[in-house]
């Protein structure tokens, strides 16, 4: 090896160290008896591993060391994982005692081990040790107790002075109490007192550690529990007494009896079965063989074992070619461990007769070969039933081949028993799957495998074929549709008649008529289903709708109509064919959603709607909406972008058959646009109160558009000023609309607007209106004043460019006097075209602002990525500055901007002390009542000179 850090480190041969280390390595169990011993054991104790195995080593401790072999054992009871070393000198199979020293660790709570390991190796001198005194009683207590197997010791009245909480639980008590102070036998079946009693005058009479014996003791919930018990001479209150280990060997000795049941089992099914087994050596000579097996070649069971297996039934090619004797596949399995399985192979019979088989060679092996099982039928009926179908099939085939139709022969219960060239050609082009329907298949049970949407077409053929069978008809057709994993359906012309053989039978014949089929299908789909999604369109809904309305039952009918929110802006800012990608991957998401009864309709643009048929309750629809909604959380991917988009969905349900579809539909429609209303993204259910808001809001849209139509629309502006003296730095300009003389609420006329689509006309207008007022708003040095604008959601895509432009180009008012106020809602509806478009306003000059900061998505993300010059603190937190929340929450905003290098600016003040408030958190600028209300155009053009 050349040490090099990649050069793989060999395996360690762990069997081998094991085997070979001087040491002598051993397995207890809890009572101290061995599990395992390593060879070494010979070496120290003249004893093989198999001879220690069972026994317990304190029996072979020097008499005098006992005791302290004891003691250092209830250390290792007491302290699992602890190593203690105990030195004692040990009986060797020759009569002479050799001082031994053993490392001891307890590993009882190890799930791997679950016992005690020892290293034995020859102590350094052949002293004897020196006696070791005993434990306090309190230590030998508190280890006892420690001991996760029972533990308990008994003076020589055969009475119990102590029992660890484990031996407590074994006995199904639940305290020391209940088993202090009684004898031992108390608590063990009368049948086995008298063993327990002999154990316990063993160890007190010659004290001496016996050997583990079993015994039942009695529970205290009933049934009796099996233990293994080990006694140790030991002391107790200046006493001899005995120290008993408990190990409860129940479900051992079940498991044990079980493995012997099913052993015999076993023997019983092998010698009981029709199958032949024949057991082979490593050699290939018989060691076992079933009565099956010596029927079947017609052998003496006396005489056949030890014999070569190979030279009693001379195994042969199913030609009768003998196989040599190292290729024979049984042999090899046996001495080379390859498994085999064949059919139709030869066995000779001990008369010289041949028997076809079939057989499997399965080997035995651990780590090496040690033979192999052989298993055999005879395969006779099997092969002479196969030659009469060959024979049938090859007249048959020259009848059928030269039929252009694919055609098969079924006889009468269904089994095709024969089929043409034609048949089997179509069956290869589809990747061999004429297995599925090949000779030997029965038609009905293939019809009966189908699922989906060729079911009934299936059970149609069944019945068909089940008619001319039975003689009821002697003839049937009709068409059918296969389809063949992803491929397009294919279309068949299905036609049977009756064979009119003494047996029955009938002939099935395929005629294909797809490029008629596809040419009707296509015309029908084209003239019911969406060319985008390919989903029903609105016609198919409809007539849907109808039949169910006409012809349902009891149970209601639900309609939601879907409609993405802001899907305009996906259209304005990616195009229309990331819009197309959007609504296709929708109309996925919405199929995936819904039930396998629903309808899923694309009325148009991205308006879907889902048609749900017998719902078992009302809630049914709504727990579907919420379904959509939820898959609307993963975002869509478009381009190198990722978009969220949301839904409003209304929903509408007929539990009465007067209602029309065309009603329904607008009933839906209506709590749709309900939906918007309360803010998007979620669902409502049409009832008479939605549908007078809907009137309403049909109203209030009409009167809007007549409002923008008649340009019934004026600016206010609200000084934006220095908080330490008031001075004027600018305005922002805030619409008015005017309908029926009464002035309108401005937050609901520009929700409005962007439900109807008229935000982007308000907006320009407002923009030309504040480009007109600003340019005569000159300060005392001839500067114009500053303004602000709002800009909506919607008003963000790339022709707001070319408005912008044209508005300073038509007024005269310079762009870097110009800023738009966006809100973070705003900002993420479409984060890449805002990213996008504000930083090219921003080179012409435009000053971008961030409103009501604080109570949207506040993404530190966006505040990196967006051209920003400044924050506004939504007035909100300004009017909640006497909570020291708010106040730490402001200052924390005013931060930010700083670390940002932007700047700040506070909405909403109201109060003086709200201004000082302000300037101690670091907050220079700021509008709000105690300054000025917003104003009309005269009265700014006076404030700004």
């Amino acid at each position: 090896m050349d040490g090099s850090a990649g050069s793989p480190r060999p395996a360690v041969p762990w069997d081998l160290l094991v085997t070979w280390t001087p040491d002598l390595l051993s397995v207890h169990e809890a009572d101290g008896t061995v599990r395992f011993a390593s060879p070494a054991a010979a070496r120290l104790l003249g004893l093989s591993p198999e001879e220690l195995e069972g026994l317990n080593p304190l029996r072979l401790v020097h008499p005098d060391d006992q005791s302290r072999a004891v003691e250092d054992l209830l250390r290792v009871y007491g302290e699992p994982e602890s190593v203690h070393t105990l030195r004692a000198r040990v009986r060797h199979r020759d009569g002479s005692w050799r001082p031994l020293e053993t490392l001891v660790r307890n590993r009882l709570d190890d799930p791997a081990l679950r016992g005690i390991v020892m290293s034995t190796r020859e102590a350094s001198g052949a002293e004897p040790a020196p006696a070791a005194p005993l434990l306090p009683e309190p230590r030998r207590r508190e280890l006892l107790s420690r001991a996760s197997h029972g533990m308990i010791v008994v003076d020589a009245d055969g009475l119990i002075q102590f029992a660890n909480p484990a031996a407590v639980q074994l006995s199904g008590h639940s305290a020391p109490e209940q088993v202090l102070g009684r004898r031992i036998t108390d608590f063990v079946e009368e049948q086995d007192r008298e063993l327990c009693t002999q154990q316990l005058q063993q160890v007190l009479g010659e004290q001496m550690v016996t050997q583990p014996a079993e015994f039942r003791v009695l529970h205290a919930g009933g049934a009796a529990v099996l233990v293994s018990a080990t006694a140790m001479p030991t002391e107790w209150g200046d006493r001899a007494a005995a120290l008993v280990t408990l190990q409860d060997v129940t479900e051992l000795r079940s498991l044990e009896q079980e493995r012997h049941r099913s052993a015999e089992r076993f023997r019983l099914l092998i010698e009981s079965s029709a199958e032949g087994v024949i057991g082979l050596d490593t050699q290939g000579r018989v060691t076992f063989l079933n009565p099956a097996a010596a029927e079947i070649l017609g052998l003496d069971p006396a005489t056949a074992l030890g014999r070569s297996a190979h030279e009693l039934y001379h195994h042969s090619h199913p030609d009768g070619t003998p196989y040599a004797v190292e290729d024979c596949p049984c042999v090899r399995a046996a001495r080379e461990g390859l498994p085999a399985e064949r059919s139709g192979e030869i066995f000779w019979r001990s008369d010289g007769t041949p028997v076809p088989v079939d057989f499997r060679a399965t080997p035995l092996r651990t780590d090496e070969p040690e033979g192999a099982v052989l298993t055999f039928s005879d395969a006779s009926e099997r092969v002479r039933a196969e030659r009469r179908l060959a024979a049938l099939a090859l007249f048959q085939s020259a009848v059928l081949d030269s039929l252009p139709a694919q055609t098969a022969v079924v006889d009468a219960t269904g089994t095709i028993v024969t089929v043409n060239a034609a048949w089997t050609r179509f069956m290869a082009e589809r990747d061999g799957s004429q297995h599925a329907c090949g000779v030997g298949a029965n038609f009905f049970d293939v019809c009966q495998r189908v699922r989906g949407r060729e079911q009934a077409e299936a059970q149609e053929m069944a019945a068909g074929l089940r008619a001319v069978l039975d003689g009821e008809t002697s003839e049937f057709d009709t068409d059918v549709t296969c389809r063949w994993r992803e491929d397009e359906p294919l279309f068949f012309w299905l036609h049977v008649v009756a064979l009119g053989s003494p047996d029955g039978g009938a002939i099935v014949g395929y005629t294909d008529i797809t490029k008629r089929k596809r040419l009707e299908v296509s015309a029908a789909h084209r003239a019911t289903h969406d060319a985008l999604t390919g989903l029903p369109n609105r016609a198919l809904l409809l007539d849907r709708l109808e039949h169910l309305l006409t012809d349902r039952r009891a149970a209601p009918v639900a309609l939601l109509f879907v409609d993405l929110d802001h899907f305009k802006l996906v259209n304005d800012g990616y195009g229309h064919d990331a819009g197309d990608l959007v609504l296709h991957e929708l109309a996925r998401r919405l199929l995936a959603a819904v039930r396998p009864s629903d309808t899923v309709a694309r009325l148009a643009g991205d308006e879907f709607v889902i048609l749900c048929e017998h719902l078992p309750y009302v809630t049914e629809a709504y727990r579907l909406a919420e379904r959509v909604l939820a898959s609307l959380t993963e975002a869509f991917p478009v381009g190198d972008s990722q978009l969220t988009l949301g839904a409003s969905i209304g929903i509408v349900v007929a539990e009465e058959q007067t209602v029309t579809p065309d009603e329904l539909l607008r009933a839906a429609d209506q709590a749709m646009f309900e939906a918007k209303a309360r803010g998007r993204n979620q669902y409502a259910v049409f009832d008479a109160g939605i549908h007078q808001r809907s009137r309403k809001r049909l109203d209030e849209a009409l009167a809007l558009r007549r409002m923008v139509d008649d340009n019934r629309f004026t600016l206010h502006y609200q000084p934006l000023v220095e908080l330490e003296d008031g001075t004027v730095l600018g305005a922002e300009a805030l619409l008015r609309a005017h309908g029926d003389g009464v002035l309108l609420d401005t937050a609901s006329t520009v929700a409005l607007a962007e439900e109807t689509g008229l935000i982007d006309r308000i907006g320009s207008w407002v923009l030309y209106q504040a480009c007109t007022d600003g340019v005569s708003f000159r300060r005392t040095d001839g500067s114009v004043l500053p303004l602000s604008v709002n800009l909506a959601p919607p008003q963000i895509h790339r022709g707001l460019i070319g408005v912008v432009a044209d508005a300073s180009a038509a007024t005269g008012y310079p762009l870097t006097a110009l800023t738009f106020e966006l809100t973070e809602r705003t900002v993420m509806a479409n984060p890449a075209v805002a990213v996008d478009v504000l930083s090219r306003l921003r080179e012409m000059g435009v000053c971008i602002a961030i409103d009501d900061f604080g109570v949207g998505y506040s993404s530190f993300a966006y505040l990196r990525d967006l051209p920003l010059d400044s924050l506004k603190i939504d007035s909100g937190f300004v009017q909640a500055l006497a909570s020291p929340e708010d106040q730490r929450l402001v200052h924390a905003i005013v931060d930010l901007a700083h670390a940002l290098q932007l700047d700040v600016v506070a909405e909403g003040i109201e109060q003086r002390q709200q201004r000082d408030q302000l300037l101690e958190l670091g907050c220079h600028r700021g509008q709000g009542f105690l300054f000025s209300p917003a104003q009309p155009a005269d009265a700014v053009r006076l404030l700004a000179a």
